[in-house]
């Protein structure tokens, strides 16, 4: 199984993966509003919230650009993404699925799939050389 030794070299692939999934759809909802709502999203979008969630997930990128760089820096974006999407998660989409409202799901899906991932990395993820100095 694939295994990364390193706790720096992991933090660096969950900036680069929270890069590409959230700050480059932060930036074309930026700087490619109407793009972005054609493209991306299903409906009308309120313009004050939608560009809101843009600049969030533009902040993200740039916040995982410097982690990148500076892993153990910017750590609490991914403490701040597994908060805010268990929220969202839990009071947002699951009153609309109860509610027979599906259209939610497959974000639902992939916010429980990145804060599983995010958890894992940030507080389970270490090599047994790791735990070791942990421990010690």
């Amino acid at each position: 199984m694939f295994e990364i030794t390193s706790n720096e070299t992991r933090l660096r692939v969950m900036y680069a993966l929270n890069l590409l999934g959230g700050g480059v759809p932060g930036a074309v909802m930026i700087l490619a509003p109407v793009w972005a709502l054609e493209n991306m999203f299903a409906g009308t979008q309120d313009p004050a919230m939608f560009g809101m969630t843009g600049a969030i997930w533009m902040a993200i990128g740039i916040g995982s650009i410097i982690g990148f760089f500076r892993p153990n820096l910017m750590k609490g974006i991914f403490v701040m993404q597994i908060v805010y999407k268990s929220i969202w998660v839990a009071a947002v989409a699951l009153p609309l699925m109860l509610s027979g409202n599906l259209t939610v799901l497959p974000m639902a899906i992939f916010f429980i799939l990145v804060v599983a991932g995010w958890t894992y990395g940030l507080f389970f993820g270490r090599s047994a050389s790791e735990n070791a100095v942990a421990v010690a």
